[in-house]
């Protein structure tokens, strides 16, 4: 699927949202739903101003002065020369992405548009209407009949339907568009609010566990066998809450558990996750401040408040020693990928050499550093706080963190600390969101050689901007404040969890990108924490 943008007015790139450019919101949130570089177009019938802004993230844009309007006419032209043979949305460049409504659209098998429905008189426009299922396209609001809805700017067409343009005039893209045999018309906002719901489509969506989400006025979370326990816990942890913990969490409406499968129903919050905010560019330094004090101040103040007795030494190899060690296993005996990398003993990332994973985690298994990192007592915790299980409420300035692990005996703080520290630390926001990527350089010797590429440039910045802020604010915590070792104990605790991720995040495929991208990340930081906290030497 290809995307095209077009733009007719330098307003179209200058319009900011809230603190950014409009086009650099889109073309960010295009990446975020899994779109690549090579598949992004943008056609301006202007020059573009900053270009530099936006050449990082699209290879292909095409400036034609001379068609300065959005006809069918000139699209017909676009699709010639771009050779256009794929499913294609069309976005005209003043439409302020909303990436819920976007999704909407792409789980279309016909070819549609965005549309609203109009509640009070319009004096221009492009409207429609749909009565008795043909399609009706009008600019006079003498000619109506209810409801009608106004064009938002976004067009999916299948490649089946590129024909339509054939013989097309100047008339409007979207006038054209409703010829097109069994094109419907999407009002996002009626499209959610009924007995039909929506699967989750974002990639930042759709967590790293072993249980699926069914997105409804009422969610139904669900697992079978390998994520039912899980679940299972989940549904106890949420229903064992109290008032002044539990309005922070999804509330369980109904909900059955057993060994093979489980569910729970929960209200579904229209809320986007903190992580969407940040990649998009729509929240600024300020914004990230606000709202993450406020959900630190929560987890500090109340939540981590209540008190569990350690479980002991056994419990601890199990959650963090045990759990990679089986995770690796399962990764090396069942993916060929993993199988290739992991037999390898010396191996080059970016040039730089690093211990092997497995080799690395047993220098720390077998350090002095656990009687450090074990905790003297356990406390109620989330259990997976990272960005993108905090929904933020903007309307309300207010937030529910979402999917906690259901640790029912408590848990350690850091094994929290080390899930938030590891969004902004080892950028695991970008390579969940598969804006990351790698390259297999050389295999052909007894060392394995891969370049590793996180982001771009900006987006790595502003990520390590995330990370000073974030570790100046735990730092007024008294937890953190008054533990020398709380930065140790936190990076730690990161380098467990990256290093047992990689399972929930196969595709299948020969490439793995972002389960090889984790576990490159993996070995980077568990060999980074034992060269700062331990001594050994890497390669």
């Amino acid at each position: 699927m290809k995307v095209l943008l077009l733009a007719s007015s330098i307003q179209h790139f200058e319009k900011k949202i809230g603190k950014v450019r409009n086009l650099d919101r889109t073309i960010r949130s295009l990446i975020l739903l899994g779109f690549k570089k090579k598949d992004i177009f943008i056609f301006s019938a202007v020059p573009i101003p900053r270009f530099n802004d936006i050449s990082h993230f699209v290879n292909n844009v095409i400036v034609d002065c001379d068609k300065s309007d959005r006809s069918g006419l000139v699209f017909q032209k676009i699709i010639k020369r771009c050779q256009f043979n794929d499913d294609l949305i069309i976005l005209l460049s003043d439409y302020i992405f909303n990436t819920s409504d976007f999704e909407t659209l792409l789980l279309q098998k016909k070819s549609c548009a965005l549309v609203s429905e109009i509640k009070k008189v319009k004096e221009n426009g492009s409207f429609l209407n749909n009565i008795s299922g043909k399609i009706e396209y009008f600019e006079n609001f003498n000619k109506f009949d209810m409801p009608f809805y106004d064009f938002n700017g976004v067009i999916k067409i299948n490649k089946c339907d590129h024909n339509v343009f054939n013989n097309s005039n100047n008339e409007p893209l979207i006038k054209i568009c409703t010829n097109i045999e069994g094109f419907r018309l999407i009002d996002p906002q009626q499209f959610n609010s009924g007995i039909n719901g929506v699967t989750v489509l974002s990639k930042d969506i759709s967590g790293g566990s072993f249980a699926g989400l069914h997105k409804k006025l009422i969610i139904k979370k669900h697992a079978n066998k390998d994520g039912a326990k899980k679940l299972n816990d989940e549904i106890n942890w949420l229903k064992s809450l109290d008032g002044d913990v539990a309005f922070k969490f999804p509330q369980v409406i109904d909900s059955q558990m057993t060994d093979d499968y489980s569910y729970f129903e929960m209200p579904y919050y229209k809320l986007e996750n903190f992580r969407k905010y940040l990649l998009t560019d729509y929240f600024d330094l300020d914004d990230f401040d606000f709202y993450i004090k406020k959900i630190l101040d929560f987890v500090f103040n109340t939540l981590y408040q209540k008190e569990y007795k350690y479980l002991g030494d056994e419990w601890f190899n199990k959650i963090h020693y045990d759990r990679v060690e089986d995770r690796l296993e399962s990764l090396e005996k069942n993916v060929k990928k993993f199988n290739m990398i992991s037999s390898y003993k010396k191996i080059s990332i970016n040039g730089e050499k690093f211990i092997p994973l497995r080799e690395a985690i047993h220098i720390i298994k077998n350090s002095n550093i656990n009687q450090i990192v074990r905790p003297q007592k356990l406390h109620r915790i989330h259990g997976d706080l990272h960005f993108q299980n905090m929904l933020i409420d903007i309307n309300h300035e207010d937030f529910i963190l979402a999917d906690p692990r259901g640790e029912i005996n408590g848990s350690d703080i850091f094994y929290d600390m080390g899930k938030l520290w590891h969004s902004v630390n080892g950028k695991y926001d970008l390579i969940h969101t598969d804006i990351s990527n790698y390259e297999i350089i050389d295999e052909s010797s007894d060392e394995l050689f891969i370049n590793f590429k996180l982001s771009d440039e900006e987006q790595i910045k502003k990520y390590d901007n995330l990370k000073i802020r974030l570790w100046e604010i735990l730092s007024e915590y008294p937890i953190i404040k008054y533990d020398v070792n709380s930065k140790l104990k936190m990076e730690f605790n990161e380098v467990m969890h990256f290093s047992s991720v990689m399972i929930f995040h196969l595709k299948n495929d020969e490439v793995e990108n972002r389960a090889v991208c984790l576990y490159l990340s993996a070995i980077i930081l568990a060999n980074k924490f034992i060269k700062n906290y331990i001594g050994d030497k890497c390669y």
